[in-house]
């Protein structure tokens, strides 16, 4: 019981730190799909809702880290990031074109939301981590206030490919937290340590 129960913790890391993979392979392949194709409108709203799809499973890697940390500092800092990463996520599934003011707005401000959870994660991660984390909080904070105020966005496929810069820098901080939980002795990172898990 004892081995299986061991061997099926060894799998988890692998099998997340696969989607972690996803995310940022996915999100660098919609950025250069949006470079290829920015003038075909049909190709860029598909772009978009194949993002809004990344930024799902993004959201729901960040709820996993908190699902499984035993520090209510960073489990709410993981909560913090993903909810409202998650609320962005379908709110760009239902207004891919972010025609409505408001619902950009919204948007602007559950990006921003994370982007700052992030920022704050980071100020308690190792330095190989940290920069890392550092670059996606403000990665996110300034695609935010671009929609909240409207510039330099002045289409969807620029906001798109904002998002999918955002996403890929995710996809890296991502691999690096599962790299560091399936090879503990690479020290890639001490966020986490907290988890569950052969973490210290």
């Amino acid at each position: 019981m004892t081995g299986n129960s061991a061997r099926v913790s060894r799998a988890q890391p692998s099998f997340t730190l696969l989607w972690s993979w996803g995310v940022g392979i996915g999100a660098a392949g919609a950025l250069v799909a949006l470079l290829l194709a920015s003038r075909y409108f049909f190709a860029t709203v598909a772009l978009t809702y194949f993002l809004a799809l990344v930024m799902i499973v993004t959201a729901l890697l960040h709820i996993r880290e908190a699902s499984g940390n035993r520090r209510r500092a960073e489990r709410g800092y993981w909560l913090g990031s993903g909810i409202p990463y998650l609320s962005a996520a379908l709110l760009l599934l239902a207004n891919p074109m972010l025609g409505n003011p408001r619902i950009a707005i919204i948007l602007a401000g559950c990006v921003g939301l994370s982007g700052a959870a992030r920022l704050a994660l980071a100020l308690g991660a190792h330095p190989l981590c940290r920069g890392w984390l550092y670059l996606s909080g403000i990665v996110s904070l300034a695609i935010a206030l671009g929609l909240g105020f409207g510039w330099p966005f002045a289409s969807v496929g620029l906001a798109a490919r904002a998002l999918a810069v955002d996403l890929a820098v995710q996809g890296v901080v991502l691999v690096l937290l599962e790299a560091r939980r399936a090879h503990p002795s690479h020290g890639l990172a001490r966020l986490g340590t907290g988890r569950r898990g052969n973490w210290q």
